[in-house]
């Protein structure tokens, strides 16, 4: 006798549903890899002196982790595609500003999903030999391949930008007033410093007075009077600023009581009397 079996809506809709449950699951269960920091990427550094290193890392997705090996290498290609969209004239970096170590490395089976066996050592001096500080010109373009575990299709390029930024320490004080009573110093004048870069030692700042021009020139542009402060009436003392901070700070020492009573610039003060 032959059988006859009728769709209905409702069956056909549940193979519909399990065949895309399937194909979803089929897709998470592939393992790839790919490149931690993909795309373009400024890297803002300052010229200290010493080499500079990130990591060359990738990232394990999936269930199905296999392992493998990941190569790092730099391709012409990838900074021209750069130029192109962006209307960019970015260049390569020369291979004497850097170093990678351990460009090819194993990824082993299991463990962390992020994998760093690499590194890339750049030097920001020779970088800033070549373009200055603040300006953005060289760019190096790595492609990350891999064997084993197949590579992410859209993450397989990390790009660095590098913009040498200079190290400055900075005057935060705005200037004041001293006031001088009976010989007492009140409200001193601090000198508090900062920098905006990590500081790995002891920076110790000394302090020089500007000339005479300095204070006719601001005479004339404020309609005031001063004079410069004799050196014989104060003391700019140094400021240190501690590994690990990044602020200073120290006040300038005012021997008021040999200080005439008449109104001064340094940046200004008065003595009471």
């Amino acid at each position: 006798m032959k059988k006859c079996f009728e769709l209905t809506p409702c069956l056909l809709a549940f193979l519909c549903i399990t065949s895309c449950i399937e194909d979803v699951d089929n897709e998470r269960s592939k393992g790839m890899f790919s490149a931690s920091q993909s795309g373009f990427s400024t890297i803002e550094v300052y010229d200290l002196g010493p080499l500079n290193k990130i990591d060359l890392s990738i990232a394990k997705a999936g269930l199905e982790d296999t392992g493998g090996t990941v190569t790092f290498s730099v391709e012409q290609s990838l900074l021209d595609s750069l130029n192109n969209a962006d209307g960019t004239s970015y260049q390569l970096l020369p291979p004497e500003c850097y170093t990678i170590e351990n460009a090819t490395y194993s990824v082993s089976p299991g463990g962390d999903r992020r994998v760093t066996g690499g590194s890339l050592v750049y030097d920001p001096h020779k970088i800033y030999n070549l373009c200055g500080f603040d300006e953005l010109k060289y760019v190096l373009p790595l492609r990350v391949s891999s064997t084993g575990t197949p590579m992410n299709s859209d993450r397989t390029a990390t790009l660095y930008g590098f913009i040498v930024k200079e190290a400055i320490v900075r005057l935060a004080s705005t200037g004041g007033d001293f006031v001088v009573e009976g010989g007492t110093t009140t409200s001193p004048m601090n000198l508090d410093t900062e920098i905006s870069f990590e500081n790995e030692w002891d920076l110790t700042t000394s302090f020089a007075t500007k000339g005479a021009d300095y204070v006719d020139n601001y005479n004339s542009a404020n309609s005031t009077y001063y004079i410069p402060l004799p050196s014989d009436f104060y003391t700019l003392p140094d400021v240190t600023i501690a590994k690990g901070k990044t602020t200073g700070g120290s006040a300038i020492s005012l021997l008021g009581e040999t200080l005439p009573p008449r109104k001064l610039s340094s940046s200004g003060f008065t003595r009471r009397t």
